[in-house]
């Protein structure tokens, strides 16, 4: 019997952000608090030139004025380079985070009586051509686990990959084969991949809740 799973996208998406508020959580607070710094320390600066220091008055003569110009010069480099930092740790931050998620793209996944079958493309790695195959046989599994709170079902076993330079339906050119003994899979899918397989009477043990 074939079974065929479609990718959930709103799903996905949900679970990639609860990994992002989840994992590496120094490396997020540190980006939310240079975002805060990024505002307060150019406005405490606009402050402190313009009624404390005295050294940004131009003197005309006898009379002095503030130089407006280059106070909000300074200003903005230190909003730009605060900013520039900001940005570097939210973009490692989401590089890190639920990467297993958005590297696969071009999902496909059916099970073929016990027969797992799970294809995907990496995203921004791998060509439109290019495609990864695993099966998974189910019933020789030496254990499956899932996570509820990130639905991820952690196969281990003997199971076995595929990778295609050149993929097109029915023709498949250019492979590589590699043995593997544990594999991931999030449950993203319609319909769930973890009713389903649980519906199989398949022994799926309950992982703890971290990420």
């Amino acid at each position: 019997m074939l079974k065929q799973f479609l990718v959930d996208d709103k799903l996905k998406k949900q679970l990639h952000k609860l990994q992002r508020r989840e994992k590496f959580q120094t490396l997020r607070i540190i980006a939310n608090i240079s975002w805060c710094v990024n505002f307060l320390v150019p406005f405490a600066f606009l402050i402190y030139a313009y009624i404390v220091e005295e050294d940004f008055i131009f003197y005309y003569g006898p009379i002095g004025s503030k130089n407006l110009g280059l106070i909000i010069t300074i200003a903005i480099g230190i909003f730009v380079n605060i900013l520039i930092i900001t940005l570097v740790f939210r973009t490692i931050h989401r590089g890190l985070c639920g990467k297993e998620l958005t590297n696969r793209i071009a999902e496909t996944l059916i099970i073929n009586g016990d027969i797992l079958e799970y294809g995907y493309r990496v995203f921004m790695v791998s060509s439109p051509e290019e495609r990864l195959f695993t099966k998974i046989p189910l019933n020789q599994m030496q254990e499956i686990k899932y996570n509820i709170w990130t639905k991820r079902l952690a196969f281990t076993g003997s199971m076995s990959s595929l990778y295609y330079y050149q993929y097109v339906q029915n023709a498949m050119h250019g492979q590589e084969e590699y043995k593997i003994e544990t594999f991931y899979i999030y449950d993203y899918f319609k319909p769930s991949l973890y009713d389903y397989i649980k519906g199989q009477s398949i022994e799926i043990k309950s992982e703890e809740r971290s990420i």
